[in-house]
């Protein structure tokens, strides 16, 4: 598996592997689907223990934060690469490639993709804001959440008692959970969140915080409407055929262009 190609990649779904795959036509490199975010770490964590230091791993940023700025000048401990995109999907959204692409069957035109983009997004916000509060309050939940202690921490039950009760969380994070319970908060946090949604959509940046799947996913019913009766998932196909299109016209996405050429100089290859 690691010694096919000068370059390995891990990525979360197959989504991924297409979009990278579409980009990158003709490039040494293994492209492999390994699961979720924290597997794709493991793995790639796992692989360089063993002396591959040739093995990397690309996923969403979703709610976190991107890693793009270290790209450049990446250093030895970025194994990981976290797109500055909410999602793969969102590289696609993009209204010219759509109606050039080979699958936009329904014949629209730019114009038509981008206002039906717009009307989408807007029936979403309530969405997109309820998605970031609960991610919010997830985060809080798990900040400083103790690891597992080593075996010798918790030969005995004083022990293993010692090692929840002395960890931090317990005493802090844990005290103030009930307090994003409270609907008041959570009421305020959700108007908070839809407010920059909407100021987003209305400043035209929605793709900047979107998650980009679901708004990929809707738009495919209303440019790929006909002959999707021979293939196995028209929204892969549509997402495969829009990457492409940017690829061939030189639209490519800048940060598919900035990832191709971290990772081929980890490994030694030309930008």
């Amino acid at each position: 598996m690691y010694g096919s190609q000068p370059l390995v990649v891990w990525v979360e779904d197959e989504a991924t592997r297409i979009a990278l795959t579409a980009a990158w036509p003709g490039d040494p490199v293994a492209i492999h689907v390994g699961g979720g975010n924290d597997t794709i770490r493991a793995v790639v964590e796992d692989a360089w223990r063993g002396g591959l230091t040739h093995v990397f791993g690309v996923v969403d940023r979703d709610y976190g934060r991107s890693n793009i700025g270290r790209w450049s000048t990446p250093p030895n401990d970025l194994r990981v690469y976290v797109l500055p995109s909410p999602e793969v999907e969102t590289l696609a959204l993009d209204s010219w490639s759509l109606s050039e692409c080979a699958y936009n069957t329904a014949a629209r035109t730019e114009a038509e993709i981008e206002a039906k983009l717009n009307s989408i997004v807007a029936g979403m916000r309530w969405w997109a804001a309820c998605c970031a509060v609960i991610m919010q309050v997830r985060e809080k939940r798990n900040s400083g959440f103790p690891s597992l202690p080593a075996v010798e921490r918790a030969a005995n039950e004083t022990e293993a008692l010692a090692c929840i009760t002395s960890a931090d969380w317990f005493s802090t994070t844990a005290a103030t959970l009930p307090g994003y319970t409270s609907p008041t908060w959570l009421a305020a946090a959700l108007q908070a969140e839809e407010t920059q949604v909407s100021t987003a959509i209305a400043a035209g940046t929605w793709r900047e915080v979107m998650p980009g799947k679901q708004v990929f996913q809707r738009i495919s019913d209303f440019v790929f409407t006909k002959g999707s009766a021979g293939v196995a998932d028209k929204h892969t196909a549509l997402l495969q055929a829009v990457i492409q299109q940017q690829s061939t016209a030189g639209r490519l996405p800048p940060e598919l262009s900035q990832l191709r050429t971290s990772l081929r100089g980890r490994v030694g290859l030309p930008p």
